[in-house]
């Protein structure tokens, strides 16, 4: 049976969906594990510390009532950690966590502050792209540099927006250097890459997931990035059927800031 390594509550401020709920739907869907991960975004002024210590806890008193049918996991996900270093450090050794997943929703790039959701890419001309998606990539390195999380979330992310709502078209050759070194500093830092299955294009896809393989990468997440109980678990089996074909045996699921193998 799978993990579900990446999952949204009313924790979290683009979720409405109750943790019981989520935990139902992992259950139904036919789960081992699922990990709480509410946001706590640093581009926000906002109190982020109170929301997630309740998430914490509420996972806390979750994995009590389901023992024995199904673990869950206290988590968190921390974006833009390289916005504001000392204050998402502050936050990781706040409480205990049993998975940290560090992401990039948004970069420093000519104005476009704001969450790569929230912007319209039919707006930007191929040049602004190219040089937005390299700002992308050079932060998620410098994030992965500065470390001290477990997960890597949802590489390529902002493709899901670029290519896949606004149907731009990528080179993604021109980034590839970069995305080499992310995964030999992945590897290097003993951080896991997660596979988002948001998408029904994997992130990251294919071709990345085997230039991690090629390069020595074995540990692998597995994350629906679910906001509402319908989407717990989904696409997983795809994912792990991709990964075997890639000659990965093996994903992983964190307790207590450990890293746990288990077959796929």
């Amino acid at each position: 049976m799978l993990f579900d390594g990446h999952i949204h509550t009313c924790h979290s401020h683009d979720s409405e969906s109750e943790m019981r709920a989520m935990c139902q739907a992992a259950m139904s869907a036919g789960l081992a594990g699922i990990a709480i991960t509410d946001h706590c975004d640093m581009q926000w002024e906002l109190d982020a510390e109170t929301p997630i210590l309740a998430s914490v806890a509420e996972a806390g008193t979750m994995a009590e009532e389901y023992r024995g049918r199904l673990r869950v996991f206290r988590g968190v996900e921390i974006g833009e950690g390289l916005w504001a270093p000392q204050r998402a450090a502050r936050l990781m050794n706040m409480t205990t966590y049993d998975v940290v997943i560090g992401s990039v929703h948004a970069v420093h790039y000519e104005g476009f502050t704001v969450p790569f959701s929230w912007i319209n890419f039919k707006q930007l001309s191929d040049r602004q792209i190219a040089r937005y998606l390299q700002t992308y990539f050079d932060d998620t390195l410098a994030l992965v540099q500065q470390g001290g999380f477990d997960v890597l979330g949802h590489l390529t992310c902002a493709l899901r927006y670029i290519t896949g709502k606004y149907g731009r078209t990528v080179d993604m050759t021109q980034y590839a250097d970069t995305i080499d070194a992310i995964l030999h500093m992945l590897i290097a830092q003993s951080i896991a890459l997660e596979v988002n299955t948001s998408s029904p294009s994997f992130l990251p896809d294919e071709t990345i997931l085997q230039r991690y393989y090629e390069l020595g990468g074995r540990r692998i997440t597995l994350g629906s990035d679910a906001h509402v109980p319908e989407d717990v678990g989904r696409r997983l089996d795809s994912a792990a059927a991709l990964l075997r074909g890639l000659g990965f045996q093996q994903a992983y699921y964190y307790d207590r800031r450990r890293a746990i193998a288990y077959d796929l």
